[in-house]
């Protein structure tokens, strides 16, 4: 199982503030950022997607900084082609909440 850290749990907090339109300090996204969500499938996708970036960086026989790996997770978020996704992979893309 892939380890989850609380850049993973943040990312999966405002991606569901966002979707679902609260503030990033509503219960639900503290309760994320606090652990409680780790079996969810969005917290995972996010320490998945952190995992691959850094075994395919290590399998290259390179290591990824940080600007490749944002480039990586932006590149992911826009393969989902929604407004919400977009909105944060320009958030993402900006170095803001990083």
């Amino acid at each position: 199982m892939t380890e989850i850290t609380q850049a993973d749990r943040d990312a999966a907090a405002r991606a569901w503030a966002e979707d679902n339109d609260e503030p990033l300090d509503c219960h639900i996204c503290e309760q994320i950022r606090a652990g409680y969500g780790d079996n969810s499938l969005d917290v995972i996708r996010f320490a998945r997607h952190r995992k691959y970036g850094y075994d395919q960086g290590y399998y290259d026989g390179r290591q990824f900084d940080r600007m490749e790996e944002r480039a990586a997770i932006v590149a992911w978020l826009r393969g989902f082609a929604t407004n919400k996704t977009d909105e944060l992979a320009n958030i993402l893309e900006a170095g803001e909440g990083i």
